[in-house]
């Protein structure tokens, strides 16, 4: 489940596993009628005016996601715009009106174009937190920005504990400093364990605090749980990806690193089972023992260039801040919508952006099997197949349209 509290549901597996199949099936009808024409977002065009066919102000990436009763959706230049849904067309509220993110979008008094090797920043995603806020992961300017449904940004105090080195984290307040920010820098140096490899096979050498820094990148997708933040980042380069890696952050009013262990003074960073870790998010459930677990469940997407590598969705504990387990897809890749959790809990869904396709695991095993709170030095990740329900190889495939998708006259 995806909340704190402790599942009550302990049908026998056989039945379970039957329900999520049917749960499966619906959710890739969904998703196939959304693909038709005659389905709401396929039909619709969100526009400022009845009379007007305004389209988002530019083209590129998009991410959305509802803060209340309102859909903000973001652009590749920077401009997140509120529509009601509950309006034919949707509209832009009249409370409301565009934002556009600031030339200092973390508020930590360096415009983002100033800093090292940081562009304007391009929303990767929208995620809800708590009743009304959302929490912006950008790249090119690597950073997680704090908004409010209402429109506005959301100030923070930001700090980094005495002993940490200042060139690990650039872009955060110097060690034993504290400022109030608008978001949180996520430019964080990696350490590179011995014989880490790129998805093109060179080899990688970085020492933190010795002047060869692998900084990470491509900020992908945060989740919060109690007073921790899971970032993701893809780790992109200009023809390959690097490791992929899951950085924690201090959540508790303010925001800082959080350090790998008592006393650390490096921050806490988890490398995924494979390249380009895409989203996050925080799954409850109870343990074969019958004990409370909290996991961080991360959409490893696989590299796509220059060749491509299994994805995955691997399982973090969040006491231990190890990677435990690992639900293997194959190469089918993630969309960047990342991984959605049935009401109920019981199963993980995510789509391929390579081919029409649905994949989904049985979140069910993490009741059933052993996983550890820790892996023993040369140890692996539990496999998980055995809870892998569609996958590359079997998977759950979208009938193609039948029409073309139609939205604002002369729109390609």
């Amino acid at each position: 489940m995806s909340d704190a509290a402790a599942p009550a549901d302990w049908r026998p597996r056989s039945i379970r596993r039957a329900s999520l199949f049917a749960l499966v099936v619906l959710c890739a009808a969904l998703v196939g009628e959304k693909c038709e024409p005659s389905g709401l977002l396929a039909s619709q065009t969100l526009t400022a005016n009845p009379s007007t066919c305004a389209m988002l102000p530019s083209t590129g990436p998009l991410a959305l996601a509802f803060g209340s009763d309102t859909l903000w959706v973001a652009d590749a230049s920077g401009v997140l715009v509120p529509f009601e849904v509950d309006e034919t067309p949707p509209q832009i509220p009249a409370a409301l009106s565009e934002f556009t993110i600031p030339a200092d979008s973390d508020g930590n008094g360096s415009a983002d174009t100033a800093e090292t090797d940081a562009l304007p920043p391009v929303v990767d995603d929208i995620i809800p937190f708590g009743t009304s806020d959302l929490l912006l992961p950008t790249f090119g300017k690597e950073a997680v920005l704090l908004f409010t449904s209402g429109g506005t940004l959301v100030t923070s105090d930001v700090s980094v504990p005495v002993g940490f080195t200042e060139a690990d984290n650039p872009e955060l307040p110097a060690p034993g400093g504290e400022r109030t920010q608008t978001g949180f820098s996520t430019k964080t140096c990696i350490a590179q364990p011995v014989g880490a490899l790129d998805s093109d096979g060179g080899a990688l050498v970085g020492d933190c605090g010795a002047g060869v820094e692998i900084y990470s990148r491509t900020t992908s997708g945060v989740a919060v749980d109690s007073n921790l933040a899971f970032v993701t980042f893809e780790n992109r380069t200009t023809d390959a990806f690097e490791p992929g890696v899951v950085a924690v952050y201090d959540f508790n009013g303010g925001i800082s690193p959080h350090p790998i262990s008592a006393g650390s003074t490096e921050i806490a960073t988890i490398f995924t089972s494979g390249f380009s870790p895409s989203d996050v998010v925080i799954h409850a459930t109870r343990d074969v023992a019958g004990d409370l677990r909290r996991f961080a469940l991360v959409a490893v997407s696989g590299s796509t260039e220059p060749v491509v590598t299994p994805a995955a969705i691997d399982v973090i504990d969040i006491q231990t801040l190890e990677l435990v387990a690992s639900y293997p897809l194959g190469t089918g890749g993630i969309s960047p919508a990342g991984i959605q959790i049935d009401a109920a809990g019981t199963v993980a869904v995510v789509g391929s952006p390579i081919d029409r396709e649905i994949y989904a695991v049985d979140l069910g095993v993490l009741e059933t099997e052993v996983i550890p709170t820790t892996i023993p030095p040369g140890g692996s990740p539990v496999d998980l197949s055995v809870g892998v329900i569609f996958n590359r190889t079997s998977p759950f495939e979208i009938a193609p349209l039948v029409a073309p998708i139609v939205g604002c006259p002369g729109a390609i």
